[in-house]
């Protein structure tokens, strides 16, 4: 049930955010607490914020924050930043990027430690992965078998050369 809600909020969440542009980022918080007859789930959600502009859509885990949506469908590149809230952003979540037909380029920060599934599946335009960091980090990365499924991109540039994927 918690992974129905969970999932439901990151698709929900797709229509919200849009992109930034040459402003300062700053971050806002939201808790939520949702409760069914067998248990109760708090959840903290955030997203950056240029301006007016949202960004990315987080969620909190134990040690940072995962990406759990970008929700402008028109941008084609995507810059995850290595910092939310004060706090790394260690992961990339279910369904984050899925089917966004927009992205080419998405660039990662070497706080990465796990990308979950079809985080990127069925980005059938994604050219450039980019990670910040070598092909042994990027190696090291907790990864789905479907994380990105049926996408387009079939390697991943590090600071060190290239990965296959």
């Amino acid at each position: 049930m918690k992974k129905a809600i969970l999932f439901t909020l990151s698709i929900a969440s797709l229509f919200l955010l849009t992109a930034c542009k040459n402003n300062a980022l700053t971050s806002e918080l939201t808790q939520t607490t949702f409760t069914t007859s067998s248990e109760t789930i708090h959840s903290t959600t955030g997203y950056d914020t240029c301006g007016e502009e949202k960004v990315l859509f987080y969620e909190s885990v134990d040690d940072g924050y995962f990406v759990s949506s970008l929700l402008e469908r028109g941008r084609r590149e995507i810059e995850v930043p290595n910092i939310h809230n004060e706090r790394n952003v260690i992961g990339i979540g279910k369904y984050a990027f899925y089917a966004n037909k927009s992205i080419r380029t998405v660039t990662l920060p070497n706080t990465i430690t796990k990308i979950e599934e079809f985080a990127f599946g069925n980005c059938t335009n994604l050219e450039n992965l980019i990670f910040k960091g070598t092909k042994e980090e990027f190696n090291s990365i907790e990864k789905d078998e479907r994380w990105n499924y049926k996408a387009l991109v079939t390697k991943v540039t590090c600071d060190d050369g290239e990965v296959e994927i």
